[in-house]
């Protein structure tokens, strides 16, 4: 017969092994990073079918300042997204979460429309995406 102990035991011993698998079943991933030299308007960021299905995205901007106005994300499957972003980034920070419509999917790639900051220059805009 199973004693009290050995069945939470056994618990104990599931749930540590399941934990791991977890942790690296979603995560974030650097989809990429464009270096915009805020001369033109937009850039695009294209991504490798191979990276998989993605629900979220997130940016982070290192160089100078920018003020992203919109994202346009185009799937695998044809179909595209327009996400407001209206955001000024300074050196440094990072945006929301933002979640993309529908179910996960495969991106294809990511066009930015952006403005130009007074006295800025060069900034670099990395992209990542939230990997199931």
């Amino acid at each position: 017969m199973l004693t009290r102990r050995f069945v939470l035991a056994g618990l104990v011993a599931a749930m540590t092994t399941l934990a791991p698998l977890q942790a690296y079943a979603a995560s974030w991933v650097t989809l990429g990073s464009r270096s915009v030299s805020l001369f033109h308007d937009h850039d695009t960021i294209h991504v490798g079918l191979t990276s998989g299905l993605f629900s979220k995205i997130r940016m982070s901007v290192t160089g100078n300042a920018i003020f992203m106005q919109d994202l346009h994300v185009t799937f695998r499957n044809g179909t595209s997204a327009d996400l407001p972003v209206r955001f000024l980034f300074l050196p440094g920070t990072g945006s929301r979460v933002i979640d993309l419509p529908g179910a996960a999917r495969v991106i294809r790639r990511i066009d930015m429309t952006y403005r130009r900051v007074p006295l800025g220059g060069r900034a670099v805009v990395t992209v990542q995406g939230y990997k199931l």
